[in-house]
């Protein structure tokens, strides 16, 4: 009825339809590329994740609604561009987007921050005001308004590195996490995807991945145990399925900086064994 109007009004005073291609805002605009990207195939997809996650990150800080379906569809993007990486063999780059996913998510869930540091405090205020303008902005304001945004976060960044970097969502490099380990120490990280378990090994000198297929015996002992309602025997099985697989990852490291996401954070890993002696 509305539109049979609107063309009415254009045929009484002359104006003509113009077809303008309609765009999404920008603070939605990557929900729409990553629903595109799951109707694409093969090595067509991962190019237009890669697009959803940098139409995503380029947002203000906490510029995404943090209801639930918003919440899973971001730990989803992420996930499937993990997943996609690893497949390539991509380690470093596929660790570098799990910790975005999962930084973008504890960003959108942290409470409303209170700084001691005055100057502080106003860069934080001011980076508020950026994400309330953003949602009332027509395309082209709001284009002109997140370039305006990361001129300021490149000062931000200059004047107080730890505030920039507690809104951004970059995440330090493999690099960089190299550099903070001894020689004789490694970082795991293991990654639940679907039924399987990815896992990183990171030392000093190089990185490497492997892969645990789990099945449904699997992931009902990690349940039990993260639920406390495990039995011993039900800890000496899971470290057949999980600890033994990682025994050429943990080689001889004498420290291993472990990061389980998921239930798998919940394991009693010092408990959990490696040739018949506790993991830690």
């Amino acid at each position: 009825r509305i539109k049979q109007n609107l063309d009415l009004t254009r045929q009484l005073t002359g104006i003509e339809e113009k077809n303008v291609p309609w765009a999404p805002p920008l603070c939605i605009r990557w929900q729409f590329l990553y629903l595109d990207a799951l109707r694409l195939e093969n090595e067509k997809r991962l190019p237009r994740l890669l697009d959803a996650e940098k139409a995503l990150a380029r947002l203000p800080y906490r510029a995404i609604s943090k209801d639930r379906s918003t919440l899973v569809m971001i730990e989803q993007l992420y996930q499937e561009i993990t997943s996609q990486l690893f497949k390539q063999k991509k380690y470093s780059a596929a660790l570098l987007f799990s910790e975005k996913g999962k930084k973008k998510i504890v960003q959108a869930l942290a409470p409303s921050y209170r700084f001691a540091i005055e100057e502080r405090q106003e860069y934080f205020n001011e980076i508020k005001t950026y994400t309330k303008q953003l949602s009332y902005l027509d395309t082209e304001d709001a284009e002109a308004l997140l370039d305006e945004y990361h001129e300021f976060m490149e000062m931000v960044e200059e004047d107080d590195p730890e505030l920039a970097d507690l809104v951004s969502p970059n995440v330090p490099s493999v690099e960089f996490l190299q550099s903070l380990l001894r020689k004789d120490e490694i970082f795991l990280k293991l990654q639940r995807l679907g039924n399987d378990i990815l896992v990183w090994k990171i030392s000093r000198e190089k990185i490497s991945s492997g892969r645990i297929t789990g099945d449904k015996i699997f992931f009902q002992l990690v349940r039990k145990i993260a639920e406390n309602t495990a039995k011993k025997a039900d800890i000496e099985a899971l470290s057949q399925k999980l600890i033994v697989p990682l025994r050429d990852a943990i080689g001889s490291a004498k420290s291993i900086m472990l990061l389980a996401q998921g239930r798998l954070e919940f394991l009693p890993w010092a408990a959990l064994q490696l040739n018949g002696k506790n993991l830690v």
